[in-house]
């Protein structure tokens, strides 16, 4: 017999965009230039499905999928995400992690 227990949160990313607002985007979320994407970027220098959030152990994940971004000027391909860290899409176009949010239980066997 296995108990499972489910996350208590969906866990999701919130970002300050260049324009000062912000913006949530859940794991499993798609920030692109396409209009199904969680995060909707409309400038010609964002691929459709630029990126994906991704829970990854313990933490969330930025995985670039048809596109990359910088933090600190290096080009990356995955990050792990922090608040307070700045990411880069293009130039011009940077995210800031303002929070946060992990589930407080994982799934179990």
């Amino acid at each position: 017999m296995s108990t499972q227990s489910t996350p208590s949160v969906q866990p999701s990313v919130r970002f300050r965009l260049p324009n000062g607002h912000e913006a949530s985007v859940r794991s499993g979320g798609i920030i692109g230039r396409s209009p199904r994407a969680d995060l909707t970027i409309a400038d010609g220098r964002v691929s459709e499905a630029h990126a994906l959030v991704s829970l990854r152990g313990d933490g969330l994940m930025l995985l670039g999928l048809r596109g990359r971004f910088s933090t600190g000027g290096a080009p990356l391909s995955r990050v792990a995400l922090r608040v307070g860290q700045e990411i880069t899409l293009f130039r011009g176009y940077t995210l800031r992690v303002v929070d946060l949010v992990l589930p407080t239980t994982a799934l179990g066997i």
